[in-house]
């Protein structure tokens, strides 16, 4: 469940919740809920389309949200981190409808699916950075985080960095690189 408002009989469930959609004799809302079954840790909308994930250590997973094409409304289309604490879970609670921070994401998903960034594949490099295509546009984004911004040490780091959390950028050059082979 993501949207009690969405479904009839939608009444006092939450976001994470299982039901029966269509209850009978022997399967009801409360076998959902048993022992047998186990509810999700955390819940992204519908048709957000979660394309891809990759886990930069132990304390973050990125995911590659590429968006619905068939949905009135539509989700997805960003780049987003689900944090995890030292007990390995997610640190949003499961019955959050934002269960995840986006990190890059279209600012108008009214142009949606036809004239936007859609990611498709993450991937994590060896200083942290995340590689992300997207297939609507073809580009490959580098995103790297401003530790400074983030509060960390960065002595080891680039002086005069100001902005704030992650950094995208689009590598144009090695798009125009490939598409010249």
């Amino acid at each position: 469940m993501y949207d009690a408002a969405s479904v009839p009989r939608g009444g006092a469930l939450r976001t994470g919740d299982q039901f029966a959609l269509s209850p009978n004799a022997t399967f009801t809302d409360a076998t959902c809920n048993s022992a047998a079954f186990r509810s999700p840790r955390l819940t992204f909308a519908a048709h957000s389309a979660p394309l891809s994930l990759a886990f930069n250590g132990s304390a973050a997973a990125f995911v590659a949200f590429h968006g619905s094409w068939n949905r009135d409304g539509p989700v997805g289309y960003q780049v987003a981190v689900v944090e995890f604490g030292d007990d390995g879970q997610p640190r949003k609670p499961s019955d959050t409808k934002d269960p995840a921070t986006s990190v890059l994401w279209n600012a108008d998903l009214a142009r949606c699916p036809q004239h936007c960034f859609r990611p498709a594949g993450i991937a994590v490099g060896s200083k942290g950075e995340l590689f992300v295509t997207g297939d609507s546009t073809g580009d490959l984004w580098v995103i790297t985080r401003d530790r400074q911004a983030a509060g960390e040490d960065v002595r080891d780091g680039p002086a005069g960095r100001r902005s704030a959390g992650w950094q995208a950028v689009l590598a144009a050059v090695l798009s125009a690189a490939f598409w010249l082979m």
